[in-house]
């Protein structure tokens, strides 16, 4: 029997880690350019019903080869502004509406289903108060929704090479 596919939304985890690597680079690489810089980050199939695992980025999320054991990797983008005032004055809703257009490319065009991790994304835009260490930040990991519900034709497990609608 069909029901309805439940979406949560994925909440956000940047580790002290993933601060301090940007900081460095900042300083000693990127300095004032304002350009995006790639990204990775991760997180766990969840098993608790209502809660999301969280979207990490770390130290690591710089290094674009790291491999995650047992976790998602989503690819992404930093965008790490000058000033402040650039921050508050970014245009933040067509900043997601072009990441949610990627991730709508992708799925209607096929790639993502022969790359299901291109329809995971994320944009992270921060401004960095170096002399204060302080942060500020938001994170997007957009979402498509669709015009009507998604039905969810039941479970199985990857490794059963058995799709659930033909298993159940």
């Amino acid at each position: 029997m069909a029901s309805v596919l439940r979406f949560l939304e994925l909440p956000s985890a940047p580790d002290v880690s993933f601060w301090a690597r940007l900081a460095e680079l900042k300083l000693n690489e990127y300095k004032l350019s304002e350009a995006p810089i790639p990204a990775v980050g991760h997180y766990r199939a969840n098993v608790h019903d209502g809660l999301a695992s969280p979207l990490t980025l770390t130290a690591a999320s710089f290094d674009l080869a790291t491999e995650y054991d047992n976790q998602v990797k989503v690819e992404g983008q930093v965008v790490l502004l000058n000033t402040l005032e650039s921050m508050k004055t970014f245009d933040r809703k067509r900043a997601a509406a072009a990441e949610a257009h990627k991730v709508a490319g992708d799925a209607l065009s096929g790639r993502g289903e022969e790359d299901p991790a291109r329809l995971n994304r994320f944009l992270v835009l921060c401004f960095a108060d170096l002399k204060q260490y302080t942060f500020y930040y938001w994170v997007c990991v957009p979402a498509i929704k669709t015009p009507e519900p998604v039905l969810s034709l039941g479970a199985a497990p990857l490794s059963s090479g058995g799709s659930a609608a033909a298993d159940g």
